[in-house]
């Protein structure tokens, strides 16, 4: 809703209180994504990193928050130029989110991995077809209108105009 900088401004106040190491794992996470909304690369960076070394020193955690914390790191290195490691890290959110069933954070997973594969459009159909699927499960509307959206371009992107239109 482009509540960006009002969103920051809650992160700066929260990360300056007392909180419990999930909670700043938590923030630290949603920080990355301000700053990669915002193209502030070396803030994601240091970001994404204070959150892995909390993952490190606080391993109790890792079982709820590892999916989102490695869908942000591949989010991370997929914006910045370095779309090998982040589809690397992208499949190892996958295999970790169903090893513990992270209903959640899968249907992300697979529109990652659907825009990681740009170079096989019916590999990329398939992730974001499921990703569709999961977040209908979810009952996640905007995620599902998104879904559609970008299922609709790349129907546009092979003239199935007809498919597209669907």
């Amino acid at each position: 809703m482009g509540l960006y900088d009002e969103a920051f401004k809650l992160s700066q106040n929260l990360i300056n209180s007392k909180l419990t190491p999930e909670q700043q794992i938590k923030i630290h996470i949603e920080r990355e994504l301000i700053f990669e909304i915002n193209n502030d690369e070396k803030s994601c960076k240091i970001e994404i990193d204070k959150a892995e070394q909390l993952l490190k020193d606080h391993p109790e955690f890792k079982s709820k928050n590892y999916s989102h914390f490695l869908i942000r790191k591949s989010s991370y290195y997929r914006v910045n130029g370095h779309r090998e490691l982040a589809f690397k890290i992208a499949n190892e959110a996958k295999k970790y989110a169903l090893l513990v069933n992270d209903q959640k954070n899968l249907p992300d997973v697979e529109l990652i991995l659907g825009l990681g594969n740009r170079k096989n459009p019916e590999k990329m159909l398939e992730h974001f077809q499921r990703a569709l699927y999961l977040y209908k499960k979810l009952h996640h509307n905007e995620a599902i209108n998104s879904m559609y959206n970008n299922i609709s371009f790349l129907y546009l992107s092979k003239k199935d105009y007809k498919m597209a239109n669907i």
